[in-house]
C-alpha cells in the first residue's frame, strides 16, 4: 500500500519537524520555534490537505475532458428527427 517515495516523503517531513522545532544554531541566529508552532503547522498542513485534494481531483478531472463527454452523453437528446418536426 506504501510506496517508497510516500516512506521517504513522511521520514523527511518528521526530520524537518525536529529541526525546525528544536534546533538552535548561534552561528546562524536560527532558533527552533517550538512544539507548539510545530503543531499548528502540521495542524494547517493535514486541514488544508483534507480540504483541498478532493477539490483539486474534481478540477483536474473536469478540466481532463472526460466530464465533458459524461454531460454531453446523458443530457443531449439523440431524437434529432423528432426535434426537427416541432421547429
Amino acid at each position: 500500500m506504501w510506496k517508497k517515495s510516500h516512506c521517504l516523503i513522511s521520514l523527511y517531513s518528521q526530520v524537518a519537524t525536529v529541526i525546525s522545532a528544536q534546533a538552535t544554531w548561534k552561528i546562524a541566529g536560527i532558533r527552533g520555534i517550538g512544539w507548539g508552532w510545530a503543531g499548528v503547522i502540521w495542524l494547517f498542513n493535514i486541514v488544508t490537505y483534507v480540504f483541498l485534494d478532493p477539490l483539486k481531483f474534481v478540477v483536474a478531472y473536469q478540466q481532463s475532458g472526460r466530464a465533458w463527454n459524461l454531460v454531453v452523453n446523458q443530457r443531449v437528446s439523440t431524437m434529432t428527427g423528432t426535434f426537427n418536426r416541432f421547429v
